[in-house]
């Protein structure tokens, strides 16, 4: 039996056509999605010459697939700071910029923090000066200097006039600043409340028509020189106090008073009370007023007391219808003693000598 021997060729043929009829999207379809493409990029966005040839060079990959967009300049940090880092060493170089970081972030913190602090600091003390203003303020209120003369309350016409005209703030209040200027003040009306006057106490000149204040306090005028009444019905009239004044003079005392006491006045000079229509003084003490050296008296008195005036008399007039007694003594200037000797044997009047 001859040997059979079977006719493979068909095989061969099949897997030849097989081949063949492979579809063409095959290995190269399946190369050509997986292309082997390394482009590097440049700053701007754009393939090297080599990865375009290297592209090129692929025979049978699909070049139809959409490079990766190019890299805006913000890449070009990116790519510098990989650059530096694998410089540095890699991790090692991203641990020492971490902590650069921090330590940056620390001292930014803190640098603002201070600077709130100070911010804050000035705010307190901007709120403690305006609370320190205030108060200053509240303080310079309560301090508000008190009026010494309440001229609203004058009820004298004319003084109420010319004592507001030193009211420079209108508050109806004189304070003793406003005060101060009131150095000369001539009233030729009644002055029936002495009390706002007697505050003033730069007060040099004070002249007044009619004095009918039940009492008027001389203690504060200490700088009064001149004083000058029309008239004055006023009862007690203390100028002790006065130890400035230097003239003082009625001129016409309509009405009976009590006393006038000049005594101890080292500056007064000038003394005169002339009689009005029914004037009369009960008392008037100028005992050791040193200089006193004109006197004039024309109203009846009760007493003078001129005991202790040294100072000779160069103007004596003493022209009362009646006085009951006139006292001197050993300090008595003795030529003013001589001549009140005589002038109290003449008028039958009583001569004391202490």
């Amino acid at each position: 039996m001859a040997n059979f021997k079977p006719d493979m060729s068909w095989r061969d043929e099949e897997r030849v056509q097989r081949v063949t009829e492979q579809p063409s999207g095959g290995a190269n379809e399946q190369a050509a999605e997986t292309p082997d493409v390394r482009v590097n990029m440049r700053p701007n966005g754009q393939a090297t010459e080599q990865s375009a040839g290297r592209a090129q060079q692929t025979p049978g990959r699909s070049t139809s697939r959409i490079p990766r967009p190019a890299r805006q300049p913000n890449g070009q940090a990116a790519e510098r700071a990989n650059e530096a880092v694998s410089r540095l060493g890699g991790v090692r170089a991203l641990v020492v910029l971490a902590a650069v970081v921090v330590i940056g972030a620390v001292a930014a913190f803190a640098v603002i923090g201070g600077v709130g602090d100070v911010q804050g600091g000035g705010g307190a003390s901007s709120s403690a000066s305006k609370e320190s203003s205030s108060t200053d303020a509240s303080g310079s209120e309560t301090k508000k200097e008190k009026g010494l003369v309440d001229v609203d309350a004058i009820t004298d016409d004319t003084l109420h006039g010319l004592l507001a005209d030193y009211d420079n703030d209108d508050d109806g209040q004189l304070t003793a600043k406003e005060t101060q200027r009131i150095t000369e003040l001539v009233v030729s009306d009644e002055v029936t409340d002495f009390t706002p006057i007697s505050k003033l106490d730069k007060l040099d000149t004070l002249g007044i028509n009619t004095l009918s204040a039940k009492s008027a306090d001389f203690s504060e005028l200490e700088a009064l020189e001149v004083l000058k009444f029309g008239d004055m019905t006023t009862q007690d009239l203390d100028l002790s106090v006065c130890p400035k004044l230097n003239s003082f003079k009625i001129e016409g005392l309509k009405g009976a008073v009590n006393s006038i006491n000049a005594s101890g006045l080292k500056n007064l000079m000038f003394f005169t009370v002339d009689q009005g229509l029914q004037g009369d003084v009960e008392k008037i003490d100028l005992s050791n007023d040193d200089i006193l050296g004109a006197l004039e008296i024309t109203c009846n008195v009760g007493e003078l007391n001129l005991s202790g005036c040294s100072h000779s008399f160069p103007k004596l007039n003493i022209a009362a219808d009646h006085i009951d007694k006139i006292v001197v003594d050993s300090n008595t200037n003795a030529d003013l003693v001589t001549t009140l000797r005589d002038l109290c044997a003449q008028k039958g009047w009583t001569l004391e000598e202490r």
